[in-house]
């Protein structure tokens, strides 16, 4: 990229106040509403445009027609990529009842072909980015019956790819409006 238009500051509270004192010709954040207020405060200073991606609830629908195992396949890897820590991941599923066992077997396979019986061991899952997330994501696996996955261990920070089902609308993981997430779910 050229080094003129774009650059890359590391840091954290103090190097990122610096800079959202600056005028900008447009911000884009992600990240949680506590911190997008204060994004969202700085830019209205000089009237900087702003794209602030928060969150939110991220549903997917499988229907009886559809192919399942290729959807099956692209809810795993859009869920479990980055260890589910995306924004716009598929965080719930609702599947037609005539296909829902079906349709988990897949969706099993797919984790299975993506990460191995033992993910934890895959080059390719991540970790969770912090402890505090961690201990979030692991507080979440009470929300519903554990499908698949659930194994968790702190001192990795790791949570494994997890399906819960007969989750509770108004459960924990249900309610849950922020990225981070390992586990899919549906009722």
């Amino acid at each position: 990229m050229d080094k003129d238009a774009f650059s890359v500051v590391l840091g954290a509270v103090p190097e990122t106040t610096a800079l959202l004192e600056q005028k900008w010709d447009h911000i884009f954040y992600t990240g949680g509403p506590a911190v997008g207020k204060i994004v969202m405060a700085a830019a209205a200073k000089h009237l900087t445009p702003v794209v602030l991606e928060l969150g939110g609830k991220c549903p997917t629908i499988v229907h009886s027609s559809a192919n399942l195992a290729v959807a099956a396949n692209r809810i795993a890897q859009g869920r479990w990529l980055n260890a589910g820590q995306t924004c716009t991941g598929v965080d719930h599923v609702l599947v037609f009842k005539d296909v829902k066992e079906q349709f988990l077997s897949l969706l099993k396979d797919s984790v299975i072909q993506f990460y191995g019986k033992d993910p934890s061991r895959s080059p390719d899952y991540g970790r969770m980015v912090s402890e505090r997330h961690h201990a979030r994501i692991v507080g979440l696996l009470k929300s519903g019956e554990v499908f698949l996955g659930g194994q968790h261990d702190s001192k990795d920070r790791y949570v494994a790819p997890t399906i819960l089902v007969n989750t509770p609308l108004d459960s924990p993981v249900m309610q849950e409006e922020i990225f981070g997430r390992s586990c899919l779910c549906w009722k």
